[in-house]
């Protein structure tokens, strides 16, 4: 057998942390159960509850004997109904006997215990604009959104973006009771997301292009490829200012040497790093026909009379050799001298050896040595041991091996 004790109507709308008690004693071999149930309906529909205030299926909150005897004391049970603040409510109690007449059942001082609400939750938001991150994402807080008039606690339902919300989004703010979570406010907000701002450019060839499935900038620019098939002598070098590659280099030249002696035919040449066979970087050669040649060049031993000009110096040595040892070509210094007396010659005569004479008024020799011309140079030392006097000095080209053949004065 089953009896049902319906309680009024409680309003629960300025209250909170309600609480529902009462005290038993359930003492015999047969006893049944109890369960509570609850309404937010009038009474049109029940659900059983546990003591936690969770909604159960044929589950009573007592069954079974419960006490030892039957002068054992009261028990009290308490069923939390927190989730009900805020609400009309109504309590059912339903006993269940057993199955002999050693069920009986008792409860006694009901009590609904609540805390009177006196916090209003306010939801006060405002607009803002945000900018997406180099990642492409950009998160907000309740905060964020809060114009400062908002009391209780915030919440959102949208903190997190990314380019897919560039634009205007609606977010919600929540304001709830610390005390009630039923007891809410919600306001909503505008936030408008940016998409974040190009790369700064770098490189001359950078082009940033935004990739909206990845939120990304992306350079699809690439350096201009360096230029190939240069020759030995050249560098490509790469100009950021007009973003292209500046080959520079100058090629050594090299001129044939047909004769093998060392020096070049100015109307033969090539252009390269290292010298093929054959070539030489001088263009000195004035007869580079092989045989002959090889004894033709610039400093070779000249033979006078013989019609052929050996050192390339314009001219076939001859006895007198007027053209070579002009007044216009020969410079004698310092005049007067003291201790060092230097022949300036033409360059033509280095490594020539001269036979140097010099004499006196009255005819006579006083020096007679061989000197080799260095630089254009023959210098003459140990002259402060002449007396003072006017001397006359003669110099004539001799032979470059020893013993030095004298010239024919």
């Amino acid at each position: 057998m089953s009896i049902t004790l319906i309680s009024p109507c409680f309003d629960l709308t300025n209250y909170i942390n309600p609480t529902f008690s009462f005290y038993y004693h359930m003492y015999g071999s047969g006893m049944g159960s109890l369960s509570v149930e609850i309404s937010t309906d009038n009474g049109t529909n029940w659900n059983q509850l546990d003591a936690s205030g969770n909604i159960v299926i044929d589950t009573p909150i007592l069954t079974g004997q419960q006490q030892s005897n039957n002068t054992s004391s009261w028990l009290q049970q308490s069923i939390n109904l927190n989730a009900y603040g805020g609400q009309f409510i109504k309590l059912r109690f339903t006993g269940t006997t057993g199955s002999t007449y050693t069920s009986d059942m008792a409860i006694d001082q009901l009590n609904l215990s609540a805390t009177l609400n006196l916090f209003t939750p306010v939801a006060d938001c405002r607009d803002i604009s945000i900018t997406l991150d180099a990642t492409g994402n950009a998160s907000i807080t309740s905060s964020s959104i809060d114009n400062g008039g908002s009391i209780g606690n915030l919440s959102i339902d949208l903190s997190n973006f990314d380019c897919s919300n560039i634009g205007a989004n609606s977010v919600t703010l929540t304001a709830t009771d610390p005390n009630d979570s039923n007891s809410t406010d919600t306001c909503i907000a505008t936030v408008t997301v940016n998409q974040q701002p190009s790369p700064t450019i770098i490189n001359c060839w950078d082009n940033y292009v935004y990739n909206s499935s990845k939120c990304l900038w992306e350079n699809q620019g690439t350096q201009p490829a360096a230029p190939t098939g240069l020759e030995c002598w050249e560098t490509a070098t790469f100009n950021d200012t007009t973003c292209t590659w500046d080959v520079t280099g100058t090629p050594v030249i090299f001129y044939r040497d047909n004769d093998g002696d060392g020096y070049g035919n100015f109307s033969i040449s090539v252009q390269g790093c290292t010298a093929p066979a054959g070539y030489i970087d001088n263009s000195n050669d004035c007869d580079d026909t092989p045989g002959i040649g090889a004894t033709i060049y610039p400093g070779a031993i000249e033979i006078p009379d013989n019609g052929i000009d050996e050192d390339c110096d314009g001219f076939d040595l001859t006895t007198l050799n007027v053209k070579d040892l002009s007044l216009v070509n020969i410079l004698i210094t310092p005049n007067p001298f003291k201790d060092q007396l230097e022949i300036n010659l033409p360059l033509q005569f280095n490594g020539s050896n001269f036979n140097i004479k010099l004499f006196d008024i009255n005819g006579r020799l006083i020096i007679n040595e061989v000197h080799s011309c260095i630089n254009g140079k023959i210098k003459l030392t140990g002259m402060n041991k002449l007396e003072g006097a006017s001397y006359f000095i003669g110099a004539c080209r001799s032979g470059n091996t020893w013993p030095y053949p004298e010239c024919d004065w």
